[in-house]
């Protein structure tokens, strides 16, 4: 229900089943609107519009801002001629558009519409018509691919420092160097961490970059608790990362998380 309110924000939908309602949304102004409504107000404050039309090809919709994205692809909706369907060829374009936005292995954010020539699309792939595919695959993901490509990087030359700020915020309160998602034009040589209170880091992993390696980083066995803490890393080629930590305080609390960042 929710991707039929998706394409088509000013008509109001409900859903009631056995007497309850399992789904509402209000009529709404925009697209945004209904984002907003369904997703969340951050969701929707975390997209872009584009708008592109070439003869024949037009995408229009939302899109998330570089270095915000999802560990799924949960939120990266695609509608052909209005109707929500599952396409390879524009999934392929989304995703290889972001290639130098998002560290590998998190999927952007879009609610994107792409109209053409009905006799353009074979609905007849699936039997429940969800998946479609399109007769000159390579036409539409060029298009799709180079209108993205050049929305985020207009998207990106107009983000102020706050912006940037913003994006790279600390989640629960621990502060990282390298920041999650961020993109690096040079190799850190050291991690850090800074916690709400005093904390020992009690493990490190690091994988990805060009051999998709798992490192486990030496860690000092006689750190004592400190609220800002750091290990150093190996050298790093140029690629993507993720650096899992954990870590404990003096109480015995423990924390952990994944940072995520990219090496150009």
């Amino acid at each position: 229900m929710r991707l039929y309110a998706l394409a088509c924000p000013r008509v109001a939908f409900s859903l009631i089943e056995d007497g309850r309602t399992v789904f509402r949304s209000p009529e709404c102004a925009t697209l945004a609107e209904r984002v907003a409504e369904i997703f969340g107000r951050q969701t929707a404050e975390a997209l872009v519009p584009i708008e592109c039309a070439e003869p024949g090809l037009r995408l229009s919709g939302l899109i998330g801002r570089p270095g915000v994205g999802r560990s799924t692809r949960h939120e990266m909706i695609v509608f052909v001629n209005a109707r929500p369907v599952d396409s390879r060829t524009l999934n392929y374009a989304l995703i290889e558009s972001y290639h130098e936005s998002l560290p590998r292995g998190r999927y952007p954010l879009a609610f994107v519409f792409f109209e053409c020539d009905p006799a353009a699309v074979d609905v007849n792939v699936h039997p429940a018509k969800h998946e479609v595919r399109f007769r000159d695959s390579r036409l539409v993901h060029d298009f799709v691919y180079r209108t993205l490509k050049d929305a985020l990087a207009d998207t990106r030359a107009g983000m102020s420092a706050q912006d940037h700020a913003a994006m790279q915020a600390p989640a629960n309160g621990v502060a990282t160097t390298p920041a999650d998602n961020a993109m690096l034009s040079s190799a850190p040589t050291t991690f850090s961490a800074t916690f709400p209170h005093a904390m020992v880091l009690t493990s490190l992993r690091l994988t990805g970059g060009p051999s998709n390696q798992a490192v486990d980083v030496a860690l000092s066995a006689e750190a004592a608790p400190a609220v800002t803490v750091s290990a150093p890393l190996p050298a790093l080629a140029p690629g993507t990362y993720a650096a899992a930590w954990t870590a404990k305080g003096a109480d015995g609390h423990q924390m952990n998380g994944v940072v995520r960042f990219m090496v150009h």
